[in-house]
């Protein structure tokens, strides 16, 4: 299952999926794997600093220099990830939390419960609203501790939602 596609910031197309990562440079037609963690097929963020955090069992940064390092809470299994403002949103099979970006996980704080199960995946819009994605209970909107929910009794073709993705005009 793919969990993540981004480009770096050298311009490399770069794949996560339930086996591990995958990346193209520009201009080749060979796929190189850079990483078999398995991290479920969670997703990565890529921060300005060069530094690319995964959601795995915990969240994994990788230093620019090849350092991988254990941060957050290992004991939560952590399915997508999401930078807002200074701070970083963090999906889990327990909810939504929000942590600073330099992901002390002390300072991890519980936003919602979001379902029966997890949320499977996240966006934020320029309007402040998180979207999330769940994996039984529908697709859910938060923003300033308010939630609406859309489930199939709303119009849904399906309560399972795994992306959530933004277009051009965040819709």
């Amino acid at each position: 299952m793919i969990g993540a596609i981004h480009r770096t910031p050298d311009g490399a197309l770069r794949i996560s999926t339930t086996k591990g990562t995958v990346e193209r440079n520009p201009g080749s037609i060979v796929w190189q794997v850079v990483d078999t963690l398995l991290h479920r097929g969670g997703t990565e963020v890529l921060l300005p600093n060069g530094h690319r955090w995964t959601a795995g069992r915990g969240i994994y940064d990788d230093a620019p220099d090849g350092v991988r390092t254990l941060v957050g809470r290992d004991t939560v299994e952590t399915t997508c990830l999401v930078i807002m403002g200074d701070s970083m949103l963090i999906g889990t099979h327990h909810g939504l939390y929000q942590a600073p970006l330099d992901n002390s996980a002390a300072q991890w704080r519980p936003l919602i419960h979001a379902g029966p199960e997890d949320v499977s995946s996240l966006a934020y819009d320029v309007a402040g609203n998180v979207w999330m994605g769940t994996a039984t209970d529908g697709l859910v909107r938060y923003r300033s501790n308010s939630v609406q929910r859309w489930r199939t009794a709303e119009g849904l073709a399906s309560d399972n939602i795994r992306f959530v993705l933004l277009d051009a005009y965040q819709n």
